[in-house]
C-alpha cells in the first residue's frame, strides 16, 4: 500500500505534464468582446477609400483589437476589425465588424471570417444586430448604383489581403 500512493501521484504528474494543450478552434464573437472598441487602435479611413456596400464619409474610423500583422501576413485567429461611420451622437453610428473565426467558416466567401453589424446603446454598450456571412438575407446599398450587395460580394475577392481591403491604412507610406 505504501507503494501504491507514491506511484499513482508520479502518474498524475506524469500524465499532466504530458497533455496537450487545448487545440486552436473557432473564435465565436460576442457582445461584450466588441465593448470599449473606440480605445482600440484606429486608422482614419481615408474618404476615397474602397466605399461599395459602406458609405463615404470624412468620420469613417477603422478599429482593430491587436497589432495588425506584418504587411502580407494573415490576421490571427480571434481578430476583431470595426469599420464605423462616426456621425452623430454613437447611438446613430454605422457600425460593421468581422472577425477571424475561423474553423472553416463562410468556406464560399471570405473564408474563416464573421460579418456583424453593431449597434451602440445610449450607455454604449455594444449589441448585435445581425451575424454571418452576410449573403442570407442582410444586404447593403451600393450609394453610386443602388445595387443590392452582400458582404461576401466584395470581400470574397480578397483573398489575397485575408479578405480585409483596408489594410493599406495599417502601413503607411514611410
Amino acid at each position: 500500500m505504501r507503494l501504491v500512493a507514491p506511484l499513482l501521484i508520479v502518474l498524475a504528474v506524469g500524465c499532466a505534464a504530458e497533455e496537450p494543450p487545448p487545440p486552436v478552434g473557432p473564435r465565436i464573437a460576442f457582445g461584450r468582446d466588441f465593448e470599449g472598441f473606440t480605445g482600440w487602435r484606429a486608422y482614419p479611413l481615408p474618404d476615397e477609400s474602397l466605399t461599395d456596400g459602406h458609405l463615404s464619409s470624412p468620420s469613417r474610423t477603422l478599429y482593430i483589437d491587436r497589432e495588425p500583422p506584418p504587411e502580407g501576413q494573415p490576421f490571427e485567429l480571434g481578430t476583431i476589425v470595426i469599420k464605423t461611420i462616426e456621425e452623430g451622437p454613437p447611438s446613430e453610428w454605422v457600425v460593421h465588424a468581422m472577425v477571424k473565426r475561423g474553423g472553416g467558416y463562410n468556406p464560399d466567401g471570405a473564408v474563416d471570417w464573421e460579418f456583424f453589424d453593431l449597434h451602440l446603446e445610449d450607455d454604449e454598450q455594444v449589441a448585435i444586430a445581425w451575424r454571418g456571412t452576410g449573403d442570407d438575407g442582410v444586404l447593403y446599398f451600393d450609394p453610386t448604383t443602388g445595387d443590392r450587395l452582400a458582404c461576401n460580394s466584395c470581400h470574397a475577392f480578397g483573398g489575397e489581403l485575408d479578405y480585409v481591403f483596408s489594410r493599406a491604412v495599417f502601413y503607411p507610406a514611410e
